[in-house]
């Protein structure tokens, strides 16, 4: 049957799970599980068959732009977000270097961008000598940015350490277990946490 008439994709090699099919195959899983379904719940929410909804979560499909909208409507969730790559490790942005230009240039530097619509909570957290925040979440797709203001702090998540000195900022996906801790000097971090909407 012809993939342009049917709806349907063919198939490709399974030693392809990685860039933009391993990316799909992982979200669209992640968000499935998420919500409880089977393979079969969301092949009937989205009028695709199981097999293909199988290669699609196993990275051996091409789905076709109307089938990604099909699954990213079921899933009730943008295309954008299911084509999307998650954070997997912390991105750090060191800050050492980054100084006064000539007197009469302001240096601007990109730290991070999004495209994503997203709802958004700022903090302002002052940490004393060997403190310890509590390990905490924040909900399924959320993503935690950190600017260390004074200081030296320790971003701990899930089990990897990264020592953040003043001036250094961090990104990473804070619906996994994480907290900060300090050594013998105070320290003051700007955080941001932006939820999906």
């Amino acid at each position: 049957m012809d993939s342009t008439t049917s709806g349907q994709e063919r198939a490709v090699p399974d030693t392809v799970a990685a860039g933009p099919r391993g990316t799909l195959a992982a979200n669209v899983k992640r968000l499935r599980l998420a919500r409880g379904w089977s393979v079969r719940e969301l092949s009937a929410r989205t009028g695709t068959s199981k097999a293909l909804i199988s290669q699609i979560e196993r990275a051996v499909a091409n789905p076709t732009v109307e089938v990604l909208a099909r699954i990213a409507h079921a899933l009730d969730s943008p295309v954008d977000e299911i084509l999307r790559a998650r954070l997997t490790e912390p991105e750090i942005v060191r800050g050492a270097g980054f100084g006064p230009g000539p007197a009469d240039e302001t240096l601007v530097q990109l730290l991070f961008s999004s495209h994503e619509r997203a709802r958004f909570e700022m903090y302002r957290s002052a940490l004393p000598p060997h403190a310890r925040s509590h390990r905490s979440t924040h909900g399924a797709g959320s993503t935690e940015y950190v600017v260390v203001l004074r200081g030296t702090v320790n971003l701990v998540v899930g089990e990897r350490t990264h020592r953040l000195e003043e001036g250094d900022c961090a990104r990473f996906a804070s619906d996994e277990e994480h907290h900060y801790s300090t050594g013998i000097r105070a320290a003051l971090t700007q955080t941001l946490i932006a939820y999906p909407d």
